[in-house]
């Protein structure tokens, strides 16, 4: 249960709109007691590249309820019915959002990804003719950086507005000595502070 919150809820921010009807893959080892795994693959159609991006609401593809993503919207749109379900959910999409999808790391990121290929972009275009120029690939790595600037907002207001949730409270932690701290799962770091969703445990 634990990874396929975290699964799901990285095809949600992401807005991966080529499933959950598509690229839907799964483990596990030879051990009939060994538990099954989710694969991420495939997310050429997310960060907006399809869509309205940032603004773009994939919760109705991830709960959908008829169309041809009905199938494999099913486990999540079941297990959403049970409140202790949704509230871990969303608390743990908050908890992410306020680490592993703040916006400076995966801006972090994108840059790191940008960096590493930018010596090569002016070769790959001479060759195979796309992007159409620096210029545009440029362009298109801004546009990550925006999403990532921007998603979790959004994010917040699509939980809200499912799970009817009048606000948020600032959650803050503090680490004094050893130890670690979760907040719904998810390990956050010394003196973690970031908005969770009022009346949700």
């Amino acid at each position: 249960i634990d990874e396929f919150i975290n699964y799901q809820i990285l095809e949600i921010y992401s807005d991966n709109i080529d499933w959950p009807h598509n690229n839907i893959r799964y483990w596990r080892g030879d051990d009939p007691a060994s538990l099954w795994r989710w694969i991420v693959y495939d997310l050429d159609a997310s960060f907006g590249r399809a869509t309205r991006g940032y603004k773009n609401d994939t919760f109705k593809f991830a709960l959908a309820a008829s169309g041809k993503r009905k199938y494999g919207a099913t486990p999540l749109r079941q297990l959403m019915k049970n409140p202790q379900f949704a509230a871990e959910f969303s608390q743990r999409f908050a908890a992410h959002l306020n680490t592993t999808y703040e916006p400076d790391r995966v801006i972090e990121v994108i840059d790191s990804m940008a960096a590493a290929i930018a010596p090569e972009m002016p070769d790959h275009i001479a060759r195979w003719k796309t992007p159409k120029s620096l210029t545009y690939w440029q362009s298109e790595v801004e546009r990550l950086r925006l999403f990532a600037e921007l998603r979790p907002g959004y994010i917040r207001e699509f939980l809200r507005k499912r799970a009817k949730l009048s606000g948020d409270a600032t959650l803050t932690t503090q680490t004094i000595g050893a130890g670690d701290v979760r907040v719904s799962g998810v390990l956050v770091p010394d003196d973690y502070s970031g908005p969770h969703f009022k009346s949700l445990p």
